[in-house]
């Protein structure tokens, strides 16, 4: 019998010290990770292959999280949860795309309660 593979997320988010708190968080609680600054560093990531979900950055330089979210969409059904940060009331919300939105004010533990919450994982 093989023993379950931990979860593989990949943080992508142009703060360091976001990118490693969050990096710091997932893995306590029993995930690997991989982290991008930006969206081509996402792309190199996703060469490596696909992971279990991906945590991004809505307003990443560059190609933007919703672009990029569009584009992973045309490749693949990978569980996208969207961060932003407090400014985002003037901006249309992503509908489809992600699986959940939770601003970066909030702390790691309240944003992936949110999304257990949302979306329980298929166990079957």
């Amino acid at each position: 019998m093989n023993a379950p593979t931990a979860p593989h997320i990949l943080v992508v988010d142009d703060d360091p010290d976001l990118r490693e708190l969050l990096g710091t968080y997932l893995g306590a609680n029993g995930m690997t990770v991989a982290s991008a600054g930006d969206g081509a560093a996402m792309w190199l990531a996703l060469e490596a292959g696909m992971p279990d979900a991906i945590v991004l950055d809505l307003m990443l330089p560059g190609e933007d999280g919703l672009a990029l979210t569009r584009a992973l969409r045309a490749k693949s059904s990978v569980p996208i949860l969207m961060l932003s940060a407090p400014p985002m009331h003037h901006q249309p919300l992503p509908t489809r795309p992600c699986q959940g939105l939770a601003r970066s004010s909030l702390t790691p533990r309240a944003a992936f309660a949110q999304r257990r919450h949302r979306d329980p994982p298929d166990r079957g």
